[in-house]
């Protein structure tokens, strides 16, 4: 019986899509959790469903809504003259009236300067940060290629 056991063990950890791999090398997140969290996703425990099926859908969206975030997207131009540089700029810092270039920038505590609506650099990179953890993390409980490609296509373009 137990030679039977650890055939049928054996061959379903070798067949099912990763269950019986190795917990995957993380900084973020604890892998172990990761791997427990797989596994008993695999097992059928019903607490964990609502999440895994939330993730997937979401991962869904981003892979068919194909976005590809970049800091050239933004409006203005950033004082370097090239869109490519990452822009911020303080929500309550204001240029001044009484200069004619309205620099330099002066303080209104509470007012919120309507110019870093058009600076979306912050969003974007709050974006493909999110995105990119959906999809691996999909992938990871998932196995589905088309999440990997999805994820590689909106960091690709990245330098580090």
């Amino acid at each position: 019986m137990k030679v039977y056991l650890f055939f049928f063990l054996l061959i379903v950890c070798n067949g099912i899509s990763g269950v019986c791999q190795k917990a995957p090398e993380t900084l973020l997140i604890n892998s172990q959790d990761l791997w427990s969290k797989k596994q008993r996703i695999y097992v059928g425990d019903t607490s964990l469903l609502p999440a895994y099926r939330k993730m997937i859908l979401e991962a869904d969206r981003i892979v068919k809504a194909g976005e590809v975030y970049s800091v050239i997207n933004k409006i203005p131009v950033p004082p370097s003259g090239d869109k490519h540089d990452y822009m911020s700029q303080a929500p309550y810092w204001w240029p001044d009236p009484n200069k004619p270039d309205g620099k330099p920038y002066i303080r209104k505590d509470g007012e919120r300067n309507p110019e870093i609506k058009g600076i979306t650099d912050h969003d974007q990179l709050d974006k493909l940060i999110h995105d990119t953890e959906i999809l691996a993390l999909s992938y990871f409980f998932y196995r589905k290629g088309v999440l990997c490609q999805a994820s590689f296509k909106i960091t690709h373009h990245m330098v580090f």
